[in-house]
């Protein structure tokens, strides 16, 4: 080996100490450097009572204004979690817009079309909003067993009325991230934190109870949630719970991010049995 002279070694320092001072920029992408490129998969994780307005363009997430909800953004760590303020518009930006909305089992949640249906959207009357882009795929998780006899939802002829069958006590959207650089959910204070060993991002959302509730929160919060889509009126008639997935499914998705905000942040279980809060998708045409 030959010798290591002075200037080869103040060269080797300095080029640590650029690597040092540009290091703490991006603390959360630790180890990512060793990937190919900077493409990543995030996953929006859904908690709670939402509306799922899917429009021509995007995904608009709506939420009703209740008093004993929780409305939370951050990642499965108590120490990246932020709140999400009353009245504001969050975009979610640096993720790939697919084209149009991908399929999903229709068979395990609320969903229902203006086709099928007369409502409208009153997104005035939403807490705050969320838009994401169209997903590469929509998982729903933790989904309660079907309700004999009966399918997801029936209107009859009731007109506007929607009994609710089945329930997906957790959603994922998922999307394809070309620059994990450019990863923002605009207005607020979310870190992207990235895995480094399967190169994915978590993005939770919460619109949930933060203790156990009684079994009217959950009727109380259906209520709620019809204020955002006149003059639909929700009959929830399922109240049974279900274990975490043993796999989600979801590449660096674990089980346990599929709980609820109180069974997870303070460990009073999950809300009402946990049925109390899902989400339900809405949309012109699906």
């Amino acid at each position: 080996m030959g010798d290591v002279s002075r200037r080869s070694v103040l060269k080797s320092m300095t080029k640590l100490s650029m690597a040092a001072a540009t290091a703490p920029l991006v603390p959360w992408i630790s180890g990512c450097c060793g990937h190919k490129d900077r493409r990543i998969q995030l996953n929006v994780v859904l908690h709670g009572l939402f509306v799922l307005h899917i429009t021509d363009f995007c995904i608009e997430l709506l939420t009703p204004k209740i008093e004993e909800h929780v409305h939370r953004v951050g990642s499965w760590d108590v120490r990246r979690i932020h709140p999400l303020e009353s009245g504001k518009n969050y975009v979610l930006r640096g993720v790939n817009h697919e084209k149009r909305l991908p399929e999903f089992d229709k068979n395990c949640t609320p969903n229902f079309s203006q086709e099928e249906v007369t409502f409208s959207v009153d997104a005035e009357k939403s807490r705050h909003s969320v838009q994401l882009p169209f997903p590469a795929g929509i998982h729903l998780l933790r989904c309660t067993p079907p309700y004999p006899g009966a399918g997801l939802q029936s209107t009859g002829n009731r007109g506007s009325d929607i009994d609710i069958y089945r329930l997906s006590l957790c959603q994922v959207l998922t999307y394809n991230v070309p620059d994990y650089r450019e990863l923002i959910l605009l207005e607020s204070c979310w870190e992207p934190y990235i895995s480094k060993t399967t190169f994915t991002c978590n993005l939770h959302l919460w619109a949930e109870p933060d203790k156990r509730a009684t079994p009217k929160h959950a009727y109380d919060a259906y209520a709620q949630l019809q204020t955002l889509l006149p003059p639909l009126q929700f009959n929830l008639k399922v109240e049974s719970t279900v274990p975490l997935d043993r796999d989600t499914g979801v590449c660096g998705l674990p089980p346990e991010e599929e709980q609820g905000w109180s069974d997870w942040a303070s460990g009073g279980g999950e809300g009402t049995r946990p049925t109390n809060c899902c989400a339900v998708m809405a949309a012109k045409k699906l």
